[in-house]
């Protein structure tokens, strides 16, 4: 499943939105995401959080979440896969 990230990622509406997005897939029986994140203004905390979150619970039932075009602002690179 692959998800297009635009906007802000941050707490409130953007992270449950994404969390339901991924829950509902997931009750679709895939367990297979990218998520492109080049289009994502800004990451806090929480929505950094989310996605750890959301990556642990799907490789605890077997699957995998990847994200691509991930490029932080501070020019230190970051890797999470």
């Amino acid at each position: 499943m692959f998800f297009d990230l635009v906007g802000n990622l941050t707490k409130g509406d953007a992270i449950a939105q994404v969390r339901d997005a991924i829950q509902s897939r997931m009750n679709d029986g895939d367990l297979q995401f990218v998520v492109d994140v080049r289009n994502v203004s800004w990451i806090d905390d929480y929505g950094l959080e989310e996605l750890m979150r959301a990556r642990r619970t799907i490789n605890e039932q077997g699957g995998d979440l990847k994200l691509i075009n991930f490029d932080p602002p501070t020019g230190l690179p970051l890797k999470f896969n």
